[in-house]
């Protein structure tokens, strides 16, 4: 389904091809290298890490990426029966360093107020911003770091 613009020279259509998606990633890419100095002509790198136990079955992990010389942490998972043993501030820590290398000099992320905002700030992140009803009852923290 579309519809068209005021002007008629344009359509939203309600569907995204895989070449579509492509496209307006690379011309945001073009513009963000232009916009931002260089920064973002150095690729974003992944810094995943899988906590496993003895047989192999998966106890936690950490995603993040660095970018703009800066580490984004996507997330932090910790079965329960292996939390409050050091095992995420283990990971936390790796990822940081492993960023450090890399020329980041900030890292950032998100956690709700059922998850880790006090295992965050324990690691030295501080909350920049809240969105206090995320939804009602809820509170979506944003929190950085300088590395």
């Amino acid at each position: 389904m579309s519809s068209d613009t005021s002007d008629n020279k344009l359509k939203i259509v309600n569907e995204m091809s895989l070449e579509d998606s492509q496209a307006m990633s690379t011309n945001l890419r073009n513009f963000n290298i232009e916009q931002s100095k260089g920064l973002s002509t150095k690729p974003e790198t992944s810094f995943n890490l899988t906590l496993k136990s003895e047989t192999g079955e998966v106890a936690g992990g950490i995603r993040s990426r660095a970018f703009y010389q800066s580490l984004t942490v996507d997330f932090l998972w910790i079965d329960e029966k292996f939390r409050r043993m050091g095992y995420g501030k283990d990971l936390m820590l790796k990822v940081e360093g492993m960023a450090k290398e890399a020329g980041c000099i900030s890292a950032n992320t998100m956690t709700m107020s059922f998850q880790a905002p006090q295992f965050y700030e324990k690691l030295g992140y501080k909350i920049v911003g809240v969105f206090e009803k995320y939804p009602e009852g809820i509170k979506k923290f944003f929190l950085e770091k300088k590395l």
